[in-house]
């Protein structure tokens, strides 16, 4: 297992991307939320490591009221690098490009 490192290299848009990483203990919560929230069950794909969902502002209120969940949020530009810990649940997006949210625990 290893963390990954993001560096961005050029900007089209000009607005950098956000970058939004959890804390490693809160992926479970992540987890239990997008399941109640688009209605999977337990033998669906863990909505996490999918990368089918993107939390917005209010999903991000809601994991915080609901759950405590308080992410880093970071607005990365053009020649600055992201450090993602190992196992920290993080999603990115910019004016150009969204991924979804993903965990670094099963990177290698």
């Amino acid at each position: 297992m290893s963390g990954a490192v993001n560096i961005m290299v050029a900007d089209l848009s000009g607005e950098g991307s956000l970058w939004i990483i959890f804390a490693a203990e809160d992926t479970e919560a992540i987890r239990r939320y997008l399941r109640k929230k688009h209605n999977l069950d337990s033998s669906s794909p863990c909505p996490v490591h999918s990368q089918n969902h993107y939390l917005e502002k209010h999903d991000l209120r809601r994991l915080f009221y609901d759950e405590g969940v308080l992410p880093y949020i970071h607005t990365q530009k053009q020649g600055q690098a992201v450090f993602i810990p190992v196992g920290c649940a993080h999603q990115v997006s910019s004016r150009l490009w969204i991924t979804a949210v993903v965990n670094t625990e099963h990177v290698g």
